[in-house]
């Protein structure tokens, strides 16, 4: 697949103009290259500074640009040490960096260890702008949704997507996200290659559109799946419990893809041996494909089969027999049309 921007045009040798076109591949190239130099200029500059103070947090906010989370949260977390030993716990600069390391930690699934940095950030959000601002209702939200992953709350208080936003996005917002989706699909792409690519395509939406929006949570599952075909399961796990979350809020009751997150989510704990919990979740898909989309609805009998193959993998082969006998008898006309 090819994306491309806007063509340029330009003179030829008869002097006339014409259309030219340029891949962004090969302009992600570019970028690649100009990325690599940046950061070998901000570690240089950190080396420069004996790795302490402004130099710190531009290389930590460049590796979260990347989708790097890994290493972002090694110099967030010097950062936030920093800034809480010179400045206080409740200054701005703290709660930044306090923001900024919990966000890491929920991008790698470590949400314990996140939600105590959200805390700190909110506190100082609150002290700084006042509880009913914007700045701590984010975090209160980004607090809510860490825990929710953990099973300690319901989330609540997000606004509903409308449209798309990844539609909505312009110019070199959207020509970034076209490029990183395009090399991150493709064929030949390994999981260990498209992560980097999930990640970074997870940072623009995030930033263009907000955490809670529906698209970026389509990309945190897209990113989730990519985990799971590595072997990555508790990460996966994770992200797929914050994407469950987040789309039964911002989604309508019969839009698909909160179903397809909650049974990626089942299949994800079938895979850890948490037979338990991931039938309740496999039913629980099922049901409300059945309910919300109707038994003709391909969601629904994709549902029918994962649960199906969960029962057989668990021994159950007369009860997934006959839930594949009764999916074929209802939903005929569209039981071999597969996943949309």
């Amino acid at each position: 697949m090819h994306f491309y921007c806007t063509p340029t045009k330009l003179k030829d040798a008869s002097g006339k103009h014409s259309q030219c076109f340029i891949k962004l591949p090969d302009m992600a190239t570019s970028a690649g290259f100009a990325f690599e130099t940046m950061e070998k200029r901000l570690k240089a500059e950190m080396y420069h500074n004996d790795g302490e103070g402004r130099a710190v947090r531009l290389l930590a906010h460049f590796l979260s640009c990347l989708g790097r989370a890994e290493e972002a949260a090694v110099h967030w977390q010097q950062a936030y040490q920093e800034d809480e030993a010179k400045l206080g716990s409740n200054h701005l600069q703290t709660a930044t960096s306090s923001a900024a390391l919990a966000a890491c930690f929920d991008d790698l699934g470590r949400s314990e260890e996140a939600e105590a940095f959200h805390r700190k950030a909110l506190a100082a959000m609150a002290k700084n702008f006042g509880r009913s601002s914007s700045e701590a209702v984010a975090c209160e939200l980004d607090l809510a949704a860490c825990r929710h992953v953990q099973g300690k709350c319901k989330l609540h208080g997000m606004l509903p997507a409308t449209q798309s936003g990844v539609l909505c996005l312009e110019g070199a917002t959207a020509q970034a996200i076209a490029a990183i989706f395009g090399l991150a699909a493709g064929d030949e792409k390994e999981a260990e290659e498209a992560e980097p690519l999930y990640r970074q395509g997870l940072c623009i939406l995030r930033r263009s559109l907000g955490p809670g929006h529906a698209d970026t949570l389509h990309c945190l599952n897209n990113l989730a799946l990519c985990l799971a075909d590595q072997g990555k399961l508790q990460q996966a796990e994770q992200l797929l419990r914050r994407t469950v979350a987040g789309m039964e809020v911002v989604l309508a009751p019969t839009h698909p893809r909160p179903i397809q997150a909650l049974s990626n989510l089942a299949c994800c704990l079938a895979d850890q041996g948490k037979s338990e919990e991931a039938e309740t979740h496999h039913r629980r898909a099922f049901e409300n494909a059945k309910r919300r989309l109707g038994w003709q609805h391909s969601e629904t009998l994709a549902c029918a089969h994962s649960l199906s193959r969960f029962l057989t993998s668990c021994g159950r082969s007369t009860e997934a027999a006959l839930l594949e006998l009764q999916a074929d008898q209802l939903g005929r006309p569209c039981w071999k049309r597969g996943r949309t």
